[in-house]
């Protein structure tokens, strides 16, 4: 499955180029404390019901580690700063859009295709850990939640959608006015993007990746959070590729037969390779394809490729500001 960045994590999907980590402000026998206004006001105990169990937080959290893109932005968007996050793109393990509003200098904890070490969370005695949009918290759920207060997904992995989450932060922390403000925030910008971009509106696209040089991955599930968000556009997923099925995996389509891409109007490829790109692009089952030769194909960078695997209000915002004019571009047949 697709996890936060793709399959089996960050390993198998964007490789590990993007995951060079820089424990920023770090003293791993002092953990930094949080210096940010703390959730405050009655409602404690908390009682959060979600796919592995039920959380009960019975004081205001003070010390709060953030195992995911989006449990990280919400909390920020809330105005709490953590103690630690799970790494995430970026040469300091934070993404290009959380950067901006760190004000603290969290731990950065090193993940591998299984999440993070329960121990390292550990280790910084944090009172509460966020994992509603960590793909990987199913393994490591029973260690943690023994010792912390540990939320999890709703629905399944990497498929709650954005609002969920940030409707679980907001519960965590005792703000769930400001997390309904977010919401509204978040939601006005996509209605607002998908207004000024018409040329979006119906087109069919398929999102994927070449993880190797003889096959191209395509993502192949309405429920997956990126292609909600292309759906909110007002896109459509080719139902040529839609698994009739249910499936979650993505669908291996050889470049010897790319007949699943002939009826699309955009193709968005993401390439953790360039040498991939080129053997793509000189494939001739690639170059006849008619989206192609009508200027529908974007090849996409890293970052705009992030936005669509961990979405998130402020992913959102990069991917409306840094993503949808190329798709639009494409939508219309202006690209190539």
């Amino acid at each position: 499955m697709w996890t936060r960045y793709g399959p089996a994590r960050v390993g198998t999907l964007v490789a590990t180029v993007m995951l060079t980590l820089l424990a920023v402000g770090c003293d791993g026998d002092n953990p930094p404390s949080s210096t940010a206004r703390q959730p405050g006001g009655p409602g404690y105990p908390v009682h959060i019901t979600h796919a592995l169990g039920t959380t009960v937080i019975p004081a205001p959290p003070q010390r709060i580690v953030a195992l995911s893109d989006g449990d990280l932005d919400a909390l920020l968007l809330l105005g709490l700063q953590p103690i630690a996050v799970a790494e995430s793109s970026g040469l300091t393990g934070i993404s290009a859009w959380a950067t901006p509003l760190l004000t603290s200098n969290p731990v950065v904890l090193r993940a591998g295709d299984n999440g993070v070490s329960a121990e390292d969370v550990l280790e910084l005695r944090p009172d509460l850990i966020l994992a509603g949009a960590d793909g990987t918290i199913r393994n490591l759920y029973p260690r943690l939640a023994g010792v912390v207060p540990t939320t999890a997904y709703e629905t399944d992995e990497a498929e709650d959608p954005w609002q969920a989450t940030v409707r679980q932060v907001a519960k965590a922390v005792n703000l769930v006015d400001k997390g309904e403000a977010v919401i509204r925030d978040t939601q006005a910008k996509i209605d607002a993007a998908k207004a000024a971009h018409p040329a979006l509106a119906r087109k069919r696209f398929v999102l994927g990746q070449m993880w190797d040089a003889g096959s191209l991955g395509v993502l192949r599930t309405p429920a997956d959070q990126g292609v909600r968000l292309l759906t909110e556009l007002g896109m459509t997923l080719a139902p040529a590729v839609v698994s009739p099925s249910g499936a979650k995996t993505p669908r291996i389509v050889p470049l010897s037969n790319l007949s699943p891409l002939t009826e699309i109007d955009v193709l968005a490829v993401y390439f953790p390779d360039e040498t991939l790109r080129a053997v793509l692009q000189g494939r001739r089952t690639f170059t006849s394809l008619a989206v192609v030769q009508r200027g529908g194909y974007l090849a996409l960078s890293r970052d705009q490729f992030l936005t669509l695997r961990s979405v998130t209000p402020l992913s959102i915002g990069y991917a409306i500001e840094h993503l949808v004019p190329d798709l639009a571009r494409a939508a219309a047949g202006r690209n190539g």
